[in-house]
């Protein structure tokens, strides 16, 4: 946000100093020339774009031939409450897989910095969370900066190389606007004074109309060596970028904050109508609806087309997809203040598509309701830019059941195999399953039989308070060889204070059935799921 503001300055000067007569809708000064001057002053140096090539970058913005950038290893101070915050990455340019790194992958995750999950280390993104939880690894990506269609093109080079059944696909609520733009630095504004290096290099992009259904894919304007050292080239960049739609874009918003509006009515008036705006362009608040309107409208749809083709390219693949909705802590707090979201339409989309996805936004707002807390504090919680840790495990948690829901066959925190410890009912277990085994409890002489059903009911006193007691709803043999003798549905359950059981040595080698933190030596040959 500061390097925009310097940006945005320079262009404010431009105004200024430059002289000009306003006559009606024209001044003597061109948006040519405004467009020239704000792109002089983002002008890469030449040792700046050597660096770049050569992979020495300080925010890890490494030259990219088909994607425009990818990520280096770093290490920067920017963590929660002062940390400093390491970047590592695996060979296939995962950032570094921690839970259950030796396992087969079957997930693959793309987005933005939400997905790659910037400000938190390796091991605290929402792929580590989601991993530790369902026992199987989750490979990370994502890329800070990227736009949705970067996205999208880094999980068609990804697939081809190393491919996974399932998808989740992360779509930050700035990265529409990133769609249609194909140098990222054109909105992002820094300059040689405030970050001297590449940062937000050139992209790949789309060049949409909603009203024409226009939808064209542009390869980055730099995807050589040679072609990106004319980042230092002021007559290349300003011929490459010139009609660039994000850039008419931003000469307008400086012009509307400088109070000179009527020096963008001329070049907004007909690009707006172009886009289906049908309200003249000519006063400072018609110019900053018709410049609002157009952007978000061009962002939103061609996210559309992209998540079609994101569906399209999963459908001949046979791969699942789940797409998640995230947003940063200004959007969150503005939805929640106004009461609406700029994004219902690609929403409405995704409903009308029937498309599997997580809303964060929604999913922060029920959170929010609960608490009683005004929204700044609220969302100190969650963020610190991007996510905090616990933001992330939020994000996790609420990913959660519709990932579950989506694999098969499910992950073993869902699917059990092999020796298997299940809740006690008094915990509320067994109004949870809907089955659950039977478990032979070999308790000094005797054997005891313990079978819960889904519609057994809680016992009747507190079994960490009393001795022993089998309270059935029907009679239960207890005995020697009574596993024959059980009815296929009884309804019964074994309570007892645990602490209390006397167990039989010779089956100290069986596995452990876990009740209030307590373990009960079980016959293996009884657990039946």
């Amino acid at each position: 946000m500061q390097s925009q503001t310097r940006s945005w300055i320079v262009l404010l000067l431009l105004v200024v100093t430059t002289p000009c007569t306003l006559r009606g809708a024209e001044a003597t000064i061109s948006t040519d020339q405004q467009k020239r001057e704000y792109l002089k002053s983002i002008l890469y140096s030449p040792q700046a774009v050597e660096d770049w090539l050569a992979g020495d970058v300080l925010w890890g913005e490494a030259f990219h031939p088909i994607l425009g950038w990818t990520h280096n290893e770093r290490t920067i101070h920017h963590g929660v409450d002062g940390s400093f915050v390491s970047y590592h990455y695996d060979a296939d340019g995962a950032r570094r897989v921690m839970a259950y790194a030796d396992g087969p992958c079957r997930i693959h995750t793309y987005g933005d910095s939400f997905t790659s999950c910037e400000q938190v280390n390796d091991g605290e993104t929402w792929q580590e969370y989601l991993a530790a939880h369902l026992q199987e690894p989750i490979r990370n990506f994502g890329i800070g900066g990227y736009s949705v269609y970067q996205s999208y093109r880094r999980m068609l080079l990804q697939e081809a190389e190393t491919p996974a059944q399932y998808i989740v696909f992360n779509i930050y609520s700035d990265d529409h606007y990133r769609n249609l733009t194909g140098w990222r630095n054109i909105r992002h504004g820094s300059t040689p004074t405030n970050r001297n290096e590449v940062s937000s290099p050139p992209l790949p992009y789309v060049k949409v109309n909603p009203a024409t259904k226009q939808f064209i894919e542009v390869q980055t304007p730099c995807p050589t060596p040679e072609s990106a050292r004319r980042l230092s080239d002021l007559d290349w960049v300003f011929d490459q970028f010139k009609d660039d739609f994000t850039l008419k874009v931003v000469i307008a918003q400086s012009n509307i904050r400088a109070g000179t509006p009527a020096l963008s009515y001329a070049e907004i008036g007909p690009l707006a109508a172009e886009h289906g705006w049908t309200n003249p362009v000519d006063s400072l608040e018609s110019l900053k609806e018709a410049v609002d309107a157009i952007f978000t409208n061009a962002g939103l749809y061609a996210s559309m087309r992209i998540v079609e083709k994101v569906e399209a390219y999963a459908a001949e693949h046979h791969k699942n997809v789940l797409y998640v909705l995230s947003y940063g802590n200004k959007v969150f707090r503005n939805a929640q203040r106004s009461g609406s979201r700029f994004d219902q339409p690609f929403v409405d989309f995704m409903n009308a598509k029937q498309l599997s996805y997580v809303d964060l936004m929604q999913a922060h707002a029920q959170d929010f309701a609960e608490r009683s807390i005004d929204v700044d504090q609220y969302v100190k919680r969650y963020w610190i830019g991007h996510y905090r840790p616990s933001g992330n495990f939020f994000a996790a948690m609420a990913m959660k059941d519709k990932l579950v829901d989506m694999l098969n066959p499910k992950p073993l925190s869902y699917n059990p195999s092999g020796k298997v410890t299940f809740e006690s009912p008094w915990e509320g277990g067994a109004e949870k399953a809907g089955r659950w085994p039977a478990v032979t409890l070999c308790c000094g002489r005797r054997q005891v039989i313990w079978l819960a059903s889904s519609g057994a009911k809680r016992p009747s006193v507190d079994p960490r308070e009393t001795d022993i007691t089998a309270i059935m709803a029907t009679p239960l043999p207890v005995g020697k060889n009574t596993e024959s003798k059980i009815p296929r549905t009884p309804r019964c359950w074994l309570t007892g204070a645990v602490e209390r059981l006397p167990f039989c040595g010779s089956e100290t080698s069986l596995p452990h059935y876990r009740s209030h933190r307590r373990r009960f030596n079980v016959h293996e040959d009884s657990v039946r799921v």
